[in-house]
């Protein structure tokens, strides 16, 4: 049971679904990532939304990262870091923290994302030392490739110069054990120098370059794992964008390109919820942002700005997919700015995996039959982590004739199984919610919630506990298939031509293999389905539950150059390559950008890549490996003086196989969708 709360210390009065759920004992807390449950040492990252200034309430330490405003650019959104000087030692104290900030922040949104953990908390935390430990490069760049992601090999000889000096010229270890003094507000820095010190003070042996920097230090949950491993995602992305050597085909990258790197906490890739990392993400964007203009101011560069092209391979499935998050405007907003300097600024993300996941369904009014659309959710037996779904309504739509009913797949819940999308009126502050408990004999075992996404668009979240039994834990969701159905009233109003409810359900899987246990669950159609042709690539159809719309929550803003994959013998889309939506009427936005290799061919997947040790060879797939590779050939064509497009081909007018695809109106919206409007050219070092 959810206990209740006095008034001043009710969570749920000031937090949204996923703070509820991740933050309270009652509920999700005891079964998220160990390092996210134990937050009594009160350090956290957070978000602010309106205001331009932090709050500073007495007993709490808020500070800002190194934040990007040249010429007094400002920012309604800004990323944040907090700590309580006084610690509580219980789990349960976020809520006076939270009470205080909030009080101080007046008219301003206020956000708590993931904790930090308390040796990564810098306490001389000095902004302005960013250029300490940095020394100018033999040659002026004329771009920089910046890199967000996790696992960064920074002392590999993939990213020296010709010189013997490292090409790396700022990199930000947020996870790392805290100096005394940095340039950061948590975490660690490296500039050149100090990354060059460390290759030689540790004789070249890697390993003990990154044990000296602390990232290897035994015992780090979440972290000390990746750079013991031979590849990691990031080693792989940062050598296909940036790194010359052995197992990297492709053109190599000269003394004139400089690069950032950002080492995100391995730790939220393993919460499956989605929520809380966009103070790490927007915090490292800003960070490039910031040290790219410190770059070219000592370098002596006119424009006032470099060249920038920032690779994020990262993202998540949920989330509002209409460019109109806190994150997206955040992002569109720094793109916007900085290209009032400098117009070469891109910020490059994958379109994302899930294509044929089945995580993704469309409800438009032909769906519902007499007043109600049900399908189903297939939870995995022995899931070791949270499920989650999104039903998210059209914006601008009043949903309070409507309600959501979920139905286990077996016995009986105790509680209310249904939830009405409309406001709770005890709820009086922030955005207009309503919160159900989900329980089974007495227990909680997960949330239903409603709330009215910034004010903009409602949103039904159902969150889940495990599958599989947490010893200690008497608490676990039963695994099978359980049943959704939106429902309305008579006197609700019809969706209109081209609305729809969307449905997400978020990534559940272990994308890096940090021993997560999570399985991913999927949504079912519970109707009649056509035999699916497995060797056709479009369909020409539009179903319910489609892939068509599953495109990565992250990479909607109108900011991002949206990068796609597709099989670099065939040139046919990868089969989990993400799509925007589509319609009868043709592809819907935002679009795909352009599509680069990511798969060989459907049997042999993957593109080659480096690992974590220098010499050692990786196989890169996914997404992932498309981004980098667009990322590498527009800092290869702007140094040489091209437009960044220059060698990329539009989009044909159909896959060159004997089937002639597309042949139909919805058959062709589906190729565009999937392709995008350019194809970036295979690796011409290709080696089979």
């Amino acid at each position: 049971m959810f206990s209740q709360r006095p008034d001043d210390l009710r969570i749920d009065r000031y937090t949204g679904p996923y703070e509820r759920w991740v933050y309270s004992p009652e509920l999700g807390q005891p079964f998220v990532f160990p390092s996210h449950a134990d937050i009594s040492a009160g350090y956290f990252t957070a978000m602010l939304e309106g205001g331009d200034t932090l709050p500073f309430p007495a007993g709490l330490n808020a500070r800002l990262p190194p934040i990007w405003a040249p010429d007094d650019v400002g920012h309604t959104i800004l990323p944040f870091a907090f700590h309580r000087l006084i610690p509580h030692h219980k789990n349960d104290k976020l809520d006076q923290d939270v009470a205080a900030l909030l009080k101080d922040a007046g008219d301003a949104r206020f956000r708590v994302n993931f904790p930090i953990r308390p040796d990564a908390w810098v306490d001389g935390y000095d902004p302005g030392s960013g250029m300490e430990g940095w020394v100018a490069p033999a040659t002026p760049p004329k771009a920089i490739i910046a890199v967000i992601d996790d696992g960064i090999p920074f002392a590999g000889r993939a990213f020296l110069g010709s010189d013997g000096r490292t090409r790396i010229s700022h990199c930000w270890l947020q996870s790392a054990p805290a100096q005394e003094r940095d340039a950061v507000p948590f975490g660690r820095e490296l500039a050149n120098a100090e990354i060059d010190t460390l290759r030689a003070s540790a004789g070249h042996d890697e390993a003990e370059a990154y044990r000296r920097s602390g990232t290897l230090l035994e015992g780090r949950e979440g972290r000390s794992g990746l750079l013991r491993r031979t590849a990691t995602h990031g080693a792989q992305v940062l050598a296909a964008a940036a790194g010359n050597g052995p197992g990297i085909r492709a053109e190599p990258i000269g003394d004139d390109v400089q690069i950032i790197a950002v080492e995100l906490p391995n730790a939220i890739s393993w919460e499956t919820s989605g929520f809380g990392k966009e103070t790490y993400i927007l915090s490292a964007l800003h960070y490039v942002f910031d040290r790219a203009r410190r770059i070219a101011a000592a370098t002596g560069s006119d424009p006032a700005e470099l060249p920038l092209f920032v690779n994020l391979s990262y993202g998540w499935n949920a989330g509002r997919h209409d460019g109109g998050s806190v994150l997206d405007d955040a992002i569109g907003h720094l793109v916007t700015e900085r290209r009032k300097f400098q117009p070469l600024t891109q910020i490059l993300m994958p379109t994302g995996n899930e294509f044929d996941a089945d995580l993704h369904a469309h409800i438009d009014e032909s769906r519902f039959s007499n007043g109600a659309c049900r399908l189903g959710w297939q939870v995995q037996p022995d899931d070791m982590t949270c499920s989650y779904m999104e039903i998210w309504f059209p914006e601008g739509m009043d949903p309070s004739e409507y309600q959501v009913d979920l139905i286990p797949p077996h016995g009986q819940l105790s509680g209310r199984g249904e939830l009405p999308v409309s406001p709770d009126p005890a709820l009086p502050d922030g955005d207009p919610r309503r919160f159900v408990e989900i329980e089974m004999g007495g227990r909680n075992i997960g949330q239903l919630s409603a709330d009215m996404d910034r004010g903009t668009r409602w949103r039904v979240l159902i969150a889940l506990l495990p599958t599989w039994h947490m010893p200690g834990q008497m608490r676990a969701a039963p695994p099978g298939r359980w049943t959704v159905e939106v429902s309305r009233t008579a006197q609700a109003s019809p969706l209109s031509e081209g609305e729809a409810i969307r449905i997400w359900v978020q990534r559940d899987d272990d994308p890096v293999r940090i021993g997560t246990g999570g399985r991913q669950s999927y949504l079912v159609d519970l109707g009649s389905r056509p035999t699916k042709d497995e060797l056709a690539i479009y369909d020409g159809r539009l179903d319910l539950v489609r892939g068509y719309g599953g495109l990565s929550a992250i990479a909607t803003s109108p900011g991002v150059t949206r990068v796609g994959g597709y099989e670099s013998f065939t040139g046919y889309p990868c089969r989990y390559s993400g799509s925007p939506g589509i319609s009868a009427n043709g592809a819907l936005p935002p679009a795909v950008d352009v599509s680069a290799p990511c798969d060989r061919s459907r049997l042999r997947p993957g593109m080659p890549s480096a690992g974590v040790f220098s010499g050692s060879r990786a196989m890169l797939s996914g997404t992932s490996a498309a981004c980098p590779q667009v990322t590498r050939l527009f800092a290869l064509n702007c140094v040489a003086g091209r437009d960044i497009w220059h060698g990329f081909e539009n989009r044909p007018a159909h896959l060159g196989n004997s089937r002639k695809e597309p042949v139909s109106p919805i058959a062709t919206a589906q190729h565009n969708s999937r392709l995008g409007d350019r194809i970036a050219p295979p690796p011409k070092r290709f080696l089979l």
